[in-house]
């Protein structure tokens, strides 16, 4: 009898070493998800305030630009209604070089 005990203890260890193993390698593998969902998170949100700043420096040069020239604001202005219309309701500008 007391090989099959040695035999069914070393079973027993055998799994119980592979059962926490297992839970070693689970949570080794939450550490890594938690860590890349945080670095999505993180360099999403950077991306998108580094974009939010691209557009704002942008917008405000465009804006000092306009301002310093009203004929252009006005061509400006009618451009950006029609941005997204149509090509064939397009405001027809006066060609001046035929003259």
């Amino acid at each position: 009898m007391s090989m099959f005990r040695t035999f069914s203890d070393a079973v027993q260890a055998s799994f119980t070493t592979l059962t926490c193993t297992m839970g070693s390698v689970q949570k080794a593998l939450a550490i890594g998800n938690d860590y890349v969902d945080n670095q999505h998170k993180a360099l999403t949100r950077g991306f998108a305030k580094q974009a939010i700043l691209d557009t704002s420096v942008q917008h405000s040069r465009i804006q000092t630009e306009l301002e310093a020239d009203p004929k252009l604001a006005v061509i400006f202005e009618q451009l950006e209604a029609e941005w997204d219309l149509p090509k064939d309701q397009w405001a027809k500008l006066p060609n001046k070089a035929k003259k």
